[in-house]
C-alpha cells in the first residue's frame, strides 16, 4: 500500500461502511445519489440501508504484512 512519512510504518486504504440508518438526513440526502451506483458496482445491503464495502480479506493480510515489519 504505502508507508506513513511519520512513522515509517505501513499504511493501507481501505473501504468503510455506509450505514444511512445512522446519519442525519442532510447526508443521507445527499448520498442516496450513490446507492444505485453502489449496486451497479455490484455491492449489496448487508443488512437494510448498510453497504459495507471493506474487504477483510485484504485488511486481514494487509495487517499481518505490517506485524512482519
Amino acid at each position: 500500500m504505502g508507508t506513513c512519512p511519520k512513522c515509517g510504518k505501513g499504511l493501507g486504504l481501505f473501504g468503510g461502511c455506509y450505514d444511512f440508518n445512522q446519519m442525519s438526513w442532510f447526508f443521507r440526502k445527499t448520498l442516496s445519489s450513490i446507492k444505485p451506483k453502489l449496486e451497479s458496482a455490484g455491492y449489496k445491503e448487508s443488512k437494510a440501508g448498510v453497504y459495507d464495502l471493506r474487504v477483510l480479506d485484504a485488511i486481514r493480510n494487509w495487517t499481518r504484512e505490517v506485524a512482519e515489519e
